[in-house]
């Protein structure tokens, strides 16, 4: 919905396929709400980014939602490659 209101055909397009693609380490993220320290920082980003809608701010919603992105893959790495944990930090997703 977010990708959508861009109202840009081809971000939207492209948004569906990586997300199809990207399902695992998506649906893995959302592991993170069970840590207590994560899911408030998490809900927060969420409102920052819906506060960002409201107000048509394109440029910090890219900055939080690329942000946020980024997060749960270095934690989707960070479990399932802990060795390569000193790097993970480092992805540039």
């Amino acid at each position: 919905m977010i990708f959508d209101a861009v109202g840009n055909v081809y971000i939207s397009k492209l948004t569906k396929e990586l997300r199809s693609v990207s399902v695992i380490i998506r649906n893995f993220s959302y592991s993170r709400y069970s840590i207590p320290e994560m899911k408030h920082q998490l809900l927060d980003e969420h409102n920052q980014m819906i506060v960002c809608l409201k107000k048509g701010d394109r440029s910090r919603i890219r900055e939080l939602s690329g942000s946020h992105i980024r997060a749960g893959v270095n934690y989707y790495l960070r479990v399932f490659f802990p060795k390569e944990d000193p790097l993970a930090e480092n992805y540039d997703v």
